[in-house]
């Protein structure tokens, strides 16, 4: 971690020290407006807090162990003692009757992460992601553990708040467009949440909130003479079904961006490119709309959307936004339709009009 490192030669190491978490900063909702109860573990509906890390989740790391009917062997990445391990996998020959389950106890809020079934000893790997409960007390206890390991004693954790008279031993920091790109590029709604609830503290005071920070959004876009009462927003990700817009309203915001000439560089470097990277690094490769097409994707059960910029076949530079939903279906087929317009665009000409 860099905070240990950065901080290692700045604390004495002949004393025990307390190490205390603030999380004032924000308010003391876990999840968003709307988010459903059975998200359970998933890394995607992870616990929100101003103390983050890792997105908030550990990598489960699976492999048979050397013989048959020995236990599978168990990792967690990053390694620490806030996820015990329970560890009652087996390694058969071939067919897995019984399937690898890997999880945690999240009805009990416990970051203990249970291994049961079977894995042929023909696999190589399998792999989870799920959240913690509690991330402030994650990142606290993961820092212990690296400070320890650095000779630093720390003899508990605890959440609190600091004195008003408190030095900063250290400071680190994202630069504002790394984390909208990370936002944009890979989906990540950890960081959507955390920059929603930062809007609100930075303007309007600490605790930061949901509420407050959709507020100064419906308040932006009020601006651009959008009626706000047509659109609703409960969360910074998307995760919500509270949330309802039309791609009328997108096109205003993305048109918005455009116009603003100090920003739109830095937005539009942000968005996926199709066919190179981010949520649609795999799409429309081979077409006119490979390494062109630039949109952030946005996936519910029974909701897939895309909307951006594509330039077309005379160079012109164009707003779309698609949203389709109240499908039961999977997605694939109606991101293959998305995906088809996309390329129509990106060929598009004047030409002979």
């Amino acid at each position: 971690i860099k905070i240990a490192r950065a901080i290692k030669g700045k604390i004495p190491t002949d004393s025990q020290w307390t190490l205390v978490g603030d999380v004032s900063y924000f308010d003391d909702l876990y999840w968003g407006a709307g988010w459903t109860w059975d998200e359970g573990p998933e890394p995607y509906g992870m616990y929100l807090s101003p103390l983050s890390l890792n997105a908030n989740s550990v990598e489960v790391r699976v492999r048979p162990g050397k013989t048959v009917g020995d236990s599978v062997t168990v990792t967690v990445v990053p390694a620490t003692s806030y996820t015990p391990i329970i560890n009652d996998g087996w390694t058969v020959r071939d067919t897995a009757l019984f399937p690898l389950d890997i999880t945690r106890n999240w009805r009990e809020n416990s970051n203990t992460i249970t291994v049961t079934g079977e894995q042929s000893l023909r696999d190589t790997l399998s792999t989870r992601w799920l959240n913690v409960w509690q991330p402030e007390r994650y990142l606290l206890t993961l820092l212990a553990e690296r400070l320890q390991s650095r000779g630093l004693m720390v003899k508990e954790i605890q959440i609190g708040t600091a004195p008003a008279s408190a030095e900063p031993l250290t400071q680190l920091s994202h630069r504002l467009d790394s984390a909208v790109t990370l936002v944009n590029k890979v989906s990540d709604n950890m960081t959507a949440e955390n920059i929603l609830k930062t809007l609100s503290a930075e303007r309007n005071g600490p605790p930061g909130n949901a509420t407050a920070g959709t507020s100064l959004v419906m308040r932006y876009l009020a601006s651009l003479g959008i009626d706000t009462t047509r659109t609703s927003m409960a969360d910074g990700s998307g995760l919500s079904r509270y949330n309802l817009t039309s791609p009328n309203i997108i096109i205003r915001l993305l048109t918005d961006m455009y116009n603003r000439k100090e920003t739109f560089e830095t937005f539009y470097n942000s968005l996926p490119i199709a066919g190179v990277d981010g949520t649609i690094a795999g799409r429309m490769k081979g077409t006119s709309a490979q390494g062109n097409l630039r949109a952030k994707t946005g996936t519910l059960s029974g909701v897939t959307s895309l909307s951006g910029y594509v330039r077309t076949a005379d160079g012109e530079l164009l707003a779309f936004s698609i949203l389709m939903n109240n499908f039961a279906s999977g997605s694939r087929p109606y991101r293959q339709v998305q995906d088809k317009i996309g390329v129509i665009l990106s060929g598009m000409t004047r030409k002979g009009l």
